[in-house]
């Protein structure tokens, strides 16, 4: 008898662990709802989203280009979409932008954005967005373990690239994702884990973005919701520059760039030498014309000369609260992969 139960039990615990990569492939998501997975992490992924709540961010950061690495921390009270307070500090750089309203105060140690702060904000803005896209097209769902525990794993193709990113098995909740900035085949990473949620949303507590010479490690210390915040943090320091402001400005059409200068037929300058990019600060006027113009990472002098005669010329588009116009900022980045980033 004993011998017959072991039989028993023998076959019943082989049949159990051949049922399991069956049982694993009949829970994949099929490619439809991959992509609403995507989707909706993408929107999760916006903490001053719709629905958004208040909260408070700090980070810790390290910025590295060309080999040069220096540490840095960032830190956001968000009240509102025209409420919030940004403190960005790396070594003798600092900078402290206040919304309130229809102002928006700024205050910084440099006479332009400083590059490592845009693009900070750039890769906090909607992180999954940013490798998802509009409409990511699903190549592949499959089970991964990698990370020890099984998970539901989606290969997509968004803005020229294959990125992946990875769902847990029972909620469907992101954890991970990476992708490239231009497609496959540049040598570019933009990385993001540690997920937490948060009022409705859910955010990474880890990004990492590197390309063309820069790289850029955020890890998130706090990430808490926040049901009110001192009215004291909002109110700007004495040297702060006020500017007429609003959350979401309208505007018409883009960019109208001159012809080239120099030798007619003469094409375009480009942005940057090959594996490299070069990045301007853009203070725009209200009528759209460029009023100053500093290079933040520039090419070879000649080039440089030129991109600056070409961007001074160029007209851009005229934003305004309401009928009113306004000025702004902008930091214009490119290599000769094409755009690095937005704006």
């Amino acid at each position: 008898m004993p011998k017959i139960i072991r039989t028993i039990a023998c076959t019943v615990l082989a049949l159990a662990f051949a049922a399991v990569p069956a049982v694993r492939a009949q829970s994949l998501p099929s490619k439809k709802d991959a992509k609403s997975f995507l989707r909706k992490a993408a929107a999760d992924s916006d903490l001053r989203g719709s629905g958004a709540a208040p909260f408070h961010l700090v980070a810790n950061f390290k910025y590295t280009l060309d080999n040069n690495t220096t540490d840095g921390m960032y830190e956001l009270f968000w009240a509102a979409p025209d409420k919030y307070r940004e403190y960005f500090k790396m070594g003798d750089v600092v900078e402290t932008d206040i919304a309130a309203g229809h102002k928006l105060s700024v205050e910084r140690t440099t006479k332009a954005i400083p590059l490592p702060y845009w693009r900070i904000q750039q890769s906090l803005k909607a992180p999954v967005a940013q490798l998802v896209g509009s409409d990511p097209n699903v190549k592949k769902v499959y089970a991964d373990k990698s990370s020890g525990d099984y998970r539901n794993c989606v290969e997509f193709e968004s803005n020229y690239a294959r990125p992946q990113a990875c769902f847990d098995l029972n909620t469907n909740a992101i954890n991970a994702a990476i992708g490239g900035i231009y497609g496959r085949y540049a040598g570019s990473q933009f990385r993001i884990n540690e997920f937490v949620s948060i009022g409705g949303k859910r955010f990474p507590r880890h990004i990492y973005l590197t390309a063309l010479g820069e790289t850029i490690d955020i890890h998130i210390t706090t990430l808490e919701s926040q049901a009110s915040f001192d009215e004291t943090v909002f109110t700007p320091g004495p040297k702060t520059e006020v500017h007429d402001w609003c959350p979401e400005p309208t505007q018409k059409g883009g960019v109208k760039w001159p012809h080239p200068p120099g030798v007619w037929g003469l094409g375009a300058p480009p942005m940057a030498p090959p594996g490299n990019f070069s990045a301007y600060y853009l203070l725009i006027a209200r009528d759209g014309q460029v009023a100053n113009i500093i290079g933040l990472r520039t090419g070879p002098a000649e080039e440089d000369r030129r991109m600056q005669a070409m961007l001074h010329d160029a007209k851009f588009p005229v934003r305004r609260c309401g009928d009113s116009p306004i000025d702004y900022e902008i930091v214009l980045t490119g290599s000769r992969f094409g755009p690095y980033g937005a704006y």
